[in-house]
């Protein structure tokens, strides 16, 4: 009965549908550096001592750690300075640590209101992270910006500018992860070639990039190997991992990686700040001097795990955009022993590689004692001699491809270094259904239907969504009737009583942009009332709680709430004007996206509407 009752559990999961919140950035640059604002104000952090920090490492191997955190609370309340254009308030701060090669900024309080943008850049601005918005938003309220290199990371936050009055902030700044150089030497005696603190460039000269000759023929495997940045209490660290299909071929976003990039004693994981690269590869075959772009998703949920095979199952929980065009690698779980072996994985956090052993693999047959104090048991792992590439650390977690491109285990450790190439590997099979429970095997997971598979083939999403639904709310959650909802300038819907719409078939292409409108009845919803609360926010005596207030009450899209926007809003409740000059009567967030930024598992988008000049949402959404 329990057996059934889980099965039920994994089905009800697997058929779920996420909404539209997956891409981690928008494109845009930061306002600051077109008009040449003078320099910001900044804060100086202290960098832990190196020699503490290598003491921790060597305590803690396999760890992998290259970054460490420093404490803080910044936010726009009590640091940085304000400027200020004619319809926007912009905030900026430098943060430094001096011999740091590299900062990372986590946030522990991150709501972004509509029409406001968030950057993190090198002080140079030759490194631009952002604009992040208010779909970067979530219910736990963290977030994370990953890299920028060197001692110095400036942070920009443009908004209206009335924002800035908001007493309680929009983001706060809780931890700055410095990266620190290496200690001296490493396991082949080399140095690092190029230390960038990035990740690129980083990993031994022995290494094969992806797109080199020798790996022409796993450019579809590829797509599914993305890089991980652990995130932890205690400082972050790379691994590696793979999409992989399920039975129901849906692409559910699952990913397969190592256990003990997760159980990582004395560190306590933060999963809802893990970050997946996607596409991080150098498109030759030697790398240059510009660091490649990647696509990135952030935050994880552990499904299942052991330590035996060493294989950990992550589930993304916002899915992975059409735009990164991932590919869920199959799977062979047989015992049949791989003719060759083949490694694609991220060393170091650097580009993409490639690793191979051409000879047939063999069941390692004795226990191996781990460095991080664990022994894994006889047969429960696939040994490989490469003769193309090497591991190393960061690798850890990488897809173990059979010659036919079936993931057959993932990487637990090895020599990681140019002379000796020796790799070991958790054996699929053995994670399949040696564990007691759904939670320390993966049957249930990746085969839910229980069909009995032993191989199953890769899984690419399709070009054409079979359908595209969502569901329109104002900041009450009430739906919002009779929106137009406009695909690609081809097809047109309008909501209904649910607040929903529906698109069937709809392709991946140019026409891929859905837009959203009303303008009807401008009276609705709004009275003297709410002249009232514009009022006494204008005065200061009762600040709006609510950013969807300030984009209600601006209804001469200003950047701010003026005795303009009152009037405007007077004239239309005495019939004066039959519409507002400057605004349609509805608002919309986002009004605008593209289908390709839809997860591959979801099929629905969830949009907020704002009635104009309705500053207490009393708006009646059917009208």
């Amino acid at each position: 009965m329990v057996r059934i009752s889980n099965f039920l559990f994994i089905l009800y999961l697997l058929s779920s549908l996420p909404v539209l919140q997956a891409q981690i950035s928008t494109k845009g640059t930061p306002s600051s550096i077109a008009l040449r604002l003078e320099e910001p104000l900044s804060v100086v952090l202290q960098m832990p001592p190196l020699k503490e920090i290598y003491a921790e490492d060597r305590e803690n191997a396999g760890s992998n750690r290259f970054a460490v955190p420093i404490p803080t609370e910044i936010n726009y309340v009590n640091n940085g300075s304000w400027s200020f254009t004619e319809k926007s308030a912009i905030w900026r701060i430098s943060i430094q640590v001096p011999g740091a090669k590299g900062l990372i900024l986590t946030y522990d309080q991150f709501q972004l209101p509509p029409k406001s943008r968030l950057f993190v850049y090198q002080p140079e601005g030759t490194k631009i992270l952002g604009a992040y918005t208010h779909l970067n938003n979530r219910e736990h309220q963290k977030f994370l910006t990953g890299i920028v290199s060197g001692e110095e990371a400036i942070v920009e936050f443009e908004c209206p500018l009335g924002y800035r009055d908001f007493e309680m902030p929009f983001f706060r700044i809780n931890r700055v992860f410095a990266v620190y150089p290496p200690e001296k030497g490493r396991s082949d005696n080399s140095d690092f070639n190029t230390y960038q603190g990035n990740g690129y460039g980083d990993a031994l000269p022995c290494h094969v990039n992806i797109n080199c000759p020798e790996g022409d023929d796993w450019q579809d495997e590829k797509r599914g190997v993305v890089r991980i940045m652990r995130v932890f209490e205690e400082g972050t660290g790379w691994c590696t991992g793979s999409l992989i299909n399920n039975t129901l071929e849906n692409g559910y976003p699952f990913l397969l990686t190592a256990f003990h990039c997760m159980e990582t004693p004395p560190y306590t994981p933060d999963y809802d700040l893990w970050r997946f690269d996607f596409n991080y590869e150098y498109n030759g075959c030697v790398d240059g001097i510009t660091e490649p772009g990647f696509n990135s998703v952030i935050g994880c949920q552990i499904l299942a795990g052991r330590a035996e095979s060493d294989f950990a199952l992550l589930h993304i929980p916002y899915g992975i955009p059409h735009s990164y065009n991932p590919y869920f690698n199959g799977w062979d779980k047989s015992t049949f022993v791989p003719a060759s072996g083949t490694i694609i994985h991220h060393p170091y956090g650097d580009v993409k590689k490639f690793a191979k052993d051409i000879q047939q693999l063999t069941i390692h047959p004795n226990a191996i004692n781990w460095n991080n104090g664990v022994t894994t048991p006889p047969n429960y792992h696939l040994k490989a001699i490469l003769d193309i590439g090497t591991i190393e650390g960061g690798s850890s977690g990488a897809p173990l491809f059979n010659s036919s491109g079936h993931i057959v285990g993932q990487l637990h450790g090895g020599n990681a270094n140019c002379t000796n190439f020796l790799t070991f590997n958790g054996r699929l099979e053995k994670s399949w259904d040696e564990g007691d429970t759904i939670t320390n095997r993966l049957k249930e997971w990746l085969d839910p239907a229980q069909t009995g598979t032993q191989v199953l083939n890769a899984y690419q999403p399709v070009d054409t969504l079979p359908f595209l639904k969502g569901f329109v709310r104002d900041p009450k959650g009430q739906p919002i009737q009779n929106v137009l909802v406009i695909r690609g300038g081809v097809d047109s819907i309008i909501t209904d009583s649910t607040g929903g719409f529906i698109f069937y078939q709809v392709p991946l292409d140019s026409t891929g942009w859905v837009q959203v409108e009303k303008n009807s009845n401008p009276q609705n919803g709004i009275t003297t009332f709410d002249l009232v609360i514009m009022q006494k926010h204008i005065l200061g005596i009762e600040t709006f709680s609510n950013p969807y207030q300030f984009a209600a009450a601006d209804v001469n899209l200003s950047g701010t709430v003026t005795t303009f926007d009152q009037l405007q809003i007077l004239k239309v409740i005495l019939g004066i004007d039959t519409q507002f000059p400057d605004a349609p009567s509805w608002q919309f967030f986002p009004k605008r996206f593209n289908v390709k930024d839809i997860p591959v598992h979801a099929t629905s988008v969830l949009i907020t509407g704002v009635k104009t000049g309705d500053t207490n949402f009393s708006a009646n959404p059917a009208e």
